[in-house]
């Protein structure tokens, strides 16, 4: 048994790596659906942790994705939007991506909006 482990090894990791990839390719576009959306890439994510580490159906997975330091699929994506936000905030982000955000800073206070149009409204009066 160890022999054919050492010999597909190579092989389960490499698939492993990507599935990984394929489920973090484009699932920013995931953020604020139903969670039963993200749940079948979770589902997917738990059998490749359990081709990996050769676990039964029964085994618990959790210790398991610990283990290999896989986040489950909602964290993946807020990770990934943070990254790109983080990126676009210091100028490493595509210009396509920059144009997309608006920092808060050039944003008008709520306050100050509401005070202009008070005073818009009393200077009609």
């Amino acid at each position: 048994m160890f022999y054919i482990c050492t010999v597909y090894a190579p092989f389960v990791d490499n698939s492993a790596a990507t599935v990984l990839s394929r489920l973090d390719y484009h699932n920013a576009v995931l953020v604020g659906l139903p969670a039963a959306t993200p749940a079948r890439l979770q589902s997917v994510m738990h059998e490749t942790a359990r081709l990996v580490l050769d676990l039964k159906p029964r085994d618990h997975i959790t210790p398991g994705l610990r283990g290999l330091h896989w986040l489950p699929i909602m964290q993946r994506i807020e990770y990934k939007l943070c990254l790109l936000v983080h990126k676009t905030l210091i100028g490493q982000a595509p210009d396509y991506i920059t144009n997309l955000l608006t920092l808060v800073t050039n944003i008008p206070p709520r306050s100050s909006v509401w005070l202009e149009e008070v005073a818009v409204a009393a200077g009609a009066q």
